[in-house]
Order: C-alpha cells, then sequence, then structure tokens
C-alpha cells in the first residue's frame, strides 16, 4: 500500500466516524424532543387548563394549527382524525360566570343548546349557534376554562362521545 492510499482510508475513516457521529446524535435527539404539539413558549403564556387528544389515541393535534393571541387570550388549533377535523377554541373562564351563576346557562340557551352529553371529562353542551348558520358547536365549561368546539361538518352523538372521552387535561 503506498502513501496515497493510506491518507484516502484515513480520511474516509475520519468521514466515517462523523456521519456516525451525526446519526447517533440525531437518534438521541429524536428520543428526546419534545412530543408535545403545543409549544412550550405558548403554554408558558396560558393561565387556564388545556384540554387536548390524549396520545395515541383517534384524535391529534395538528401543530401548524396552534396558536395563542394574547391580544383575545384565547388558544386555537385543529384536532383531526381520520373521518373529521375540529377547530378548538379555550380561554379561561370569563370573571362575569363567577359574578352572576346563571350567567353560563344563559349563554348555552342564546347559542340554541339541544343536548347534553355526559363524557368522561363532564358534561359537554351541544348547540347550533345562529351565527354558524346553525352548525354544530360543543361548549364545556370546566377547570375554570372555556371551550368551543366546532367540527368541520356535523357529529354523531356517539363521535362527540368518542372525541371528548379521548381527551385530558395538561
Amino acid at each position: 500500500m503506498h502513501e496515497g492510499q493510506k491518507v484516502y482510508r484515513w480520511q474516509l475513516g475520519v468521514a466515517l466516524l462523523f456521519v456516525l457521529l451525526a446519526l447517533v446524535i440525531f437518534g438521541i435527539w429524536l428520543l428526546h424532543r419534545d412530543a408535545d404539539p403545543i409549544p412550550r413558549k405558548v403554554r408558558k403564556q396560558i393561565s387556564f387548563s388545556i384540554l387536548e387528544p390524549q396520545p395515541k389515541t383517534a384524535w391529534y393535534l395538528d401543530p401548524k394549527s396552534i396558536s395563542y393571541s394574547t391580544r383575545t387570550n384565547v388558544l386555537t388549533m385543529t384536532a383531526k382524525s381520520s373521518e373529521s377535523s375540529l377547530s378548538i377554541n379555550e380561554q379561561a373562564q370569563p370573571d362575569v360566570f363567577n359574578d352572576v351563576p346563571q350567567y353560563y346557562s344563559s349563554l348555552l340557551n342564546k347559542l340554541n343548546q339541544y343536548d347534553d352529553l355526559h363524557t368522561d371529562i363532564g358534561t359537554v353542551t351541544l348547540t347550533h349557534p345562529k351565527e354558524l348558520n346553525g352548525g354544530q358547536t360543543a361548549v364545556l365549561n370546566l377547570k375554570q376554562t372555556l371551550i368551543f368546539v366546532k367540527p368541520s361538518k356535523n357529529l354523531s352523538e356517539s363521535q362527540w362521545k368518542d372525541f371528548f372521552n379521548s381527551m385530558q387535561w395538561d
């Protein structure tokens, strides 16, 4: 073996070592990256409990859809499944709900409440708001968080229950 081949083999060995090191670092990053779709910087701004799909269920959050408005203090996100898409808006429960206990039930009446569902996380009210041309919207007020969920197409009672039973609080 002459001198040129030794240098070539040495360079090839160093290059392979760098490639292996890069693969190991990438693998470690994949294992330890934050699996939470809601970015930490968004979570830090929120002062209320967040309701979100549990991992490994039929529903997942679209990471591109997650946003938080500091002006309105509303978290907006989209949950998806193979069958449907749901637009979710979450915010701190308004103070008026504490000051005027009947205010929440009055809001539900204005939204044309038509059913209450008892789910694993609590009671969810289904409505047909005039503002949405009678489309469905689920409303819940739990853990000091007010949540509105609007489907891309109407869901059955069973589908709504499946969705809310797949949810968890942060």
